[in-house]
């Protein structure tokens, strides 16, 4: 609003505060994005330590987040964090006496596969765990995240050069 205003009125004040706003949301969108890259082995030890927490504590105790434990098991084709002994001490299987996995974890969803001792290989259970997969969705969401904000911020950088440009302009225009 600012810019505009400054701009159609050729208010010099206003085009080169504008620029500064411009300037400061430009710098900051740097700070988020070198911590960002500083941080991002962080992101893997959050995810497990996130991901165990609710796999061991609250699924099937909390409906949402059941369905989205069961959803990512099934998009991901995947069982548990690490794989499928993630389930053994469970406050799930503490809670139920005869299925060792949820049925999420079954490659064929008509097919009863929850019961299949986990010392052997089970052939009807996805035995890889989730915590790749979805390590890898969130890496693919973030670069599209910093894509955007990459295109974004060059934007910025034509505003505060042309707001600059105009500001000087409009000094040269006044004092003639």
């Amino acid at each position: 609003m600012i810019g505009c205003v400054g701009t159609m009125q050729e208010i010099r004040g206003c085009l080169i505060f504008y620029a500064f706003m411009l300037m400061a949301v430009f710098m900051l969108e740097t700070c988020v994005g070198v911590l960002a890259y500083m941080y991002e082995g962080a992101v893997h030890e959050e995810l497990a330590r996130n991901l165990n927490v609710t796999i061991n504590n609250k699924y099937h105790f909390d409906k949402e987040i059941t369905k989205a434990v069961d959803h990512m098991q099934t998009t991901f084709k995947c069982c548990g964090t690490s794989g499928i002994s993630d389930w053994q001490y469970s406050r799930w299987a503490r809670h139920n006496s005869t299925d060792l996995v949820p049925a999420s974890c079954c490659i064929s969803p008509n097919m009863s596969c929850v019961q299949v001792p986990l010392d052997i290989h089970p052939s009807n259970v996805h035995i890889e765990g989730c915590l790749e997969h979805l390590e890898d969705f969130v890496r693919i969401h973030l670069i599209i995240v910093g894509g955007v904000g990459l295109g974004l911020s060059i934007l910025q950088l034509f505003g505060i050069v042309f707001s600059c440009c105009l500001a000087a302009r409009v000094k040269d225009e006044v004092s003639l």
